[in-house]
């Protein structure tokens, strides 16, 4: 019995002395750590390298909160919390909810975040309105010294000059109506037209329709 109780004894004191020579090395000491974990990385990366210097660029999460950065702003990465988030970029045209006399860009567009990832986005940001433009032949005011030209789509009316453009907002059904008002000795002479007359052409977003005058049949159609 006193046999194995020094036995015991023995081991005791061998692992206590164990214990006590780690430290070995002056000025060291051991931690030892249980749990880690990498933190959650919130960075993520919309490149605007190419963004236009006249747009806007708005991001709202589905929070609701919305980050908005002015033309010229914009940074090259932009941290963001993993989510779901909506891009939108627009010009001053559309910030100003100004639908004639500028062309109106915007584009929106959902993306995800995820976490220690970088979304990249390359971003076309479409004309959404549509313009109206006037090109006289040469040689028109020489033959016609006093004219005037007016345009009218969903009930607005613009006046036009020769090589002026003009824009109106795009819809399904939209439709356009011109005058064309012109004096040559003395006589005044009143042409008309709209766009059932341009032969099937349809209305879209993003396209100037320039309207000409053609002497042959002393008319206003579309140029082709």
């Amino acid at each position: 019995m006193k046999h194995l109780f020094y036995t015991i004894i023995a081991l005791f004191l061998m692992a206590s002395c164990q214990q006590e020579e780690l430290p070995s090395v002056e000025g060291v000491g051991y931690l030892s750590l249980e749990n880690i974990q990498i933190q959650a990385a919130e960075v993520t990366s919309v490149q605007t390298k190419a963004v236009d210097k006249d747009l806007y660029v708005e991001i709202e999460g589905s929070d609701g909160k919305t980050i908005t950065y002015n033309p010229g702003s914009v940074p090259s990465s932009i941290e963001l919390e993993p989510g779901s988030y909506t891009l939108k970029v627009y010009n001053k045209a559309y910030e100003d909810e100004d639908y004639t006399q500028a062309v109106y860009y915007y584009k929106t567009e959902p993306f995800q975040i995820k976490e220690g990832e970088v979304n990249h986005q390359s971003v076309e940001v479409p004309m959404i309105n549509f313009g109206i433009s006037l090109k006289l032949p040469e040689g028109f005011s020489t033959s016609f010294p006093t004219s005037s030209f007016s345009v009218t789509s969903g009930g607005v009316e613009a006046s036009l000059k020769d090589g002026e453009t003009t824009y109106f907002q795009y819809a399904a059904d939209v439709s356009v109506s011109y005058i064309l008002s012109a004096t040559t000795d003395g006589e005044k002479q009143i042409l008309g037209g709209n766009s059932s007359e341009w032969g099937g052409t349809t209305i879209q977003r993003g396209h100037i329709y320039v309207i000409t005058y053609k002497y042959a049949t002393q008319s206003l159609s579309l140029q082709e």
